[in-house]
């Protein structure tokens, strides 16, 4: 897999700090309204249902990979959702090409708890081919989280030059 490596975050607060510093992150593509998020993991995580929370009010189409994943989501929402289960094949990856461009898959929200056994594991076909394809992946709770969070305050977005967008002079003002 491929590695992210480490980033700054400069801003007023958290949120600020962290969405600024993924939309710096090279080649990084924001989920944007509308589009497809695809959920998978260890439902025994709060975290799912937190991350599906913040980005429902937004429009997101909700997918998962297994019925499960779809029952713990639908049924830990806070509001009403609906989650598509998507086929997912595991062996073919021209076909799972297919079903992320077919369903408009921009972002996966993967909570596993534990690592793959095999390489057909869905969550680790869903988490490589994430990769592969260039999709934003989550992985870690208090991460997925905090970028729900960010998508919830931040999206959509306003025409122009974002607030968050400062010179290092305006940024420092007053601190020498």
């Amino acid at each position: 897999m491929s590695s992210t490596g480490e980033m700054a975050c400069f801003g007023k607060d958290l949120i600020e700090a962290y969405w600024t510093s993924m939309q710096s992150t090279m080649n990084f593509r924001m989920p944007e309204p509308g589009e497809g998020l695809l959920f998978g993991g260890d439902t025994t995580k709060p975290e799912l249902a937190a991350i599906v929370d913040y980005v429902q009010p937004l429009g997101y189409k909700f997918y998962a990979a297994n019925p499960a994943i779809k029952e713990h989501l639908e049924s830990t929402a806070k509001k009403e959702i609906t989650v598509e289960v998507i086929e997912f094949p595991k062996t073919d990856k021209r076909l799972l090409r297919e079903k992320f461009q077919k369903h408009d898959i921009r972002g996966v929200f993967n909570l596993a708890s534990q690592r793959a056994k095999t390489l057909l594991d869905e969550d680790y076909v869903m988490r490589r081919n994430a990769v592969d394809f260039g999709v934003p992946l989550f992985m870690e709770p208090k991460t997925a989280v905090l970028f729900a969070q960010c998508m919830s305050v931040k999206l959509p977005r306003p025409k122009g030059i974002p607030n968050e967008v400062k010179s290092w002079s305006e940024f420092i003002e007053g601190h020498s």
